[in-house]
């Protein structure tokens, strides 16, 4: 059974209709639908909800409802009046049972701009237990604030910020989506996500150096980004034997470059590194060409030389 609640003003308990003439309205008909139609919407004729009034309701002889009239929660009715031939009194649309919060935390089809014409931030605060919210799109230029879940099938555009007691659903088919502005805006708050990017770079050794591979990708998520970087040499001309440039992010501290695969070096090593400076976009490759020796800097680009590494640091 459905939750209900009284009809508003005449319509509820005791109302009486009359004609245009003001008398009552003798066998007057009410019609019961979805607001904004026809589609007919069921009434209750008690708080519990487990017995319909018929649609169309007809009054007594005084223009009297024969029974309470209580609607069911979450809906918005129009009801309209007719007289016994069936002509049209008046219609009445957008009604709401008395005390129905229901419809404001179930699903909405609207846009919903909160701003005034001096664009004022307006907030959004939905009430209720832990009813879920579900909108198509929010447009908002102050806080969204919701106690429950928050459902959204559409965009979400908040200039203040988006809080929600409960789950912050983007799993729809086609959601799953949070777009960063392409410039960080930084925060200080140690449980606050501020930037993600993805993107690609092209790792070179300068000069007139050529490749048959350049591929270098990213993926930055607040202050941590993880790099990829693969060069394979056909000619290495003029080109750096040991440096590769073109790294877009410069580390906060020291960072090494995880050599994955390498091959044709122009120098043998036993083991090699790339090593990023901080404050600098070169990574120098660092090693040792023997068992007992100790990390310098190696010279191992030359002609078809090649070297696969990635590696992640904090900026």
């Amino acid at each position: 059974m459905p939750t209900v609640y009284l009809a508003p003003g005449v319509f509820g308990a005791g109302g009486q209709m009359f004609t245009s003439g003001g008398l009552p309205l003798d066998e007057g008909l009410v019609y019961t639908s979805i607001a904004g139609g026809t589609t007919p919407a069921a009434t209750y004729t008690t708080s519990a909800g487990n017995i319909q009034n018929a649609n169309p309701i007809e009054l007594n002889a005084d223009g009297r409802f024969p029974d309470e009239v209580w609607l069911e929660e979450g809906v918005s009715y129009r009801f309209t009046l007719r007289d016994s031939a069936g002509n049209l009194i008046g219609t009445y649309d957008n009604l709401r049972g008395v005390n129905d919060i229901g419809l404001y935390t179930t699903a909405y089809t609207r846009t919903f701009l909160l701003a005034d014409s001096a664009a004022t931030a307006r907030d959004i605060l939905v009430l209720g237990d832990t009813d879920d919210v579900q909108f198509k799109d929010i447009t908002s230029v102050g806080d969204v604030d919701v106690s429950g879940a928050l459902s959204v099938g559409g965009n979400t555009s908040v200039d203040g910020s988006l809080a929600s007691d409960g789950l912050l659903d983007i799993s729809a088919a086609t959601a799953g989506q949070i777009q960063f502005p392409a410039t960080q805006n930084s925060s200080s708050n140690a449980n606050t996500l501020d930037d993600y990017e993805e993107g690609t770079w092209t790792p070179s050794l300068g000069g007139n150096a050529t490749y048959v591979e350049q591929v270098g990708r990213y993926t930055k998520i607040g202050r941590m980004v993880f790099l990829y970087c693969r060069v394979q040499v056909n000619t290495i001309g003029t080109g750096s034997a040991q440096q590769i440039s073109g790294v877009p992010f410069q580390p906060a501290q020291n960072a090494v470059w995880v050599v994955g695969k390498f091959g044709s070096f122009a120098v043998n090593v036993v083991n090699i590194c790339g090593h990023q400076s901080t404050g600098f976009n070169l990574i120098n490759m660092v090693g040792a060409t023997a068992a007992a020796g100790g990390n310098s800097a190696q010279n191992v680009f030359g002609n078809s030389a090649n070297v696969e590494m990635t590696c992640a640091m904090e900026v």
